[in-house]
């Protein structure tokens, strides 16, 4: 650990291990001095609302390798799930030559916007979750100091943030991914912005 990087406790154990996968970050700690030989801990972490967070699903140990299986078991169901997610898709990349390059001196609400990958995580960082449709936000309309485009990621349907800096800019029709084609053979009006209530900075 360097001089001045932060210590990270939960309760009495010390963090030494930990690796953010999907929705979830899985921690593991240790705690030499615990009073009835309990020294290891496995957890998951959550950030409530950027301010806080909160460790749950909490394991403790006086077995090393056990507590590490545990971790790896976690670790792996994450990454299954991930997988179901995807629905066997084969996914790719969706890069720069693909796009209509961002002009920020045009609105880009109603458009099949594409994020940059390494704006994403890493296991996320994929034509799924990169493809999305612009609905509002200060940030997606023209000239605008703004930076937020509030959007719908258009392989889940749920509702998205991000950042006009983090647009690559309009995915141009000859490379919708067949996953997208079917979606709109199956439901035309997906591309239509409905009327936002409330328009955030």
């Amino acid at each position: 650990m360097m001089e001045n990087e932060e210590i990270r406790k939960a309760g009495e154990y010390t963090i030494t291990q930990s690796i953010k996968i999907g929705d979830k970050e899985l921690v593991l700690g240790e705690d030499f001095s615990n009073k009835e030989g309990l020294f290891y801990m496995v957890a998951n972490y959550e950030e409530l609302f950027g301010v806080v967070g909160r460790y749950d699903n909490v394991m403790v140990s006086d077995d090393f390798l056990g507590i590490v299986e545990l971790f790896s078991k976690r670790l792996n169901a994450e990454i299954e799930q991930i997988k179901v997610d995807r629905k066997g898709i084969d996914v790719g990349v969706i890069t720069p030559d693909m796009c209509i390059p961002d002009d920020y001196k045009k609105s880009i609400v109603g458009k099949v916007i594409v994020i940059k990958p390494q704006a994403l995580k890493p296991e996320y960082a994929n034509e799924l979750y990169q493809i999305a449709l612009a609905t509002h936000g200060f940030g997606a309309e023209a000239n605008s100091r703004g930076t937020k485009v509030y959007c719908k990621k258009l392989f889940s349907g749920e509702d998205g943030l991000t950042r006009r800096y983090d647009v690559i800019g309009e995915l141009k029709p000859e490379h919708y991914p067949q996953w997208l084609k079917d979606k709109l053979k199956d439901d035309p009006s997906l591309l239509k912005v409905k009327k936002a209530k409330e328009v955030e900075r």
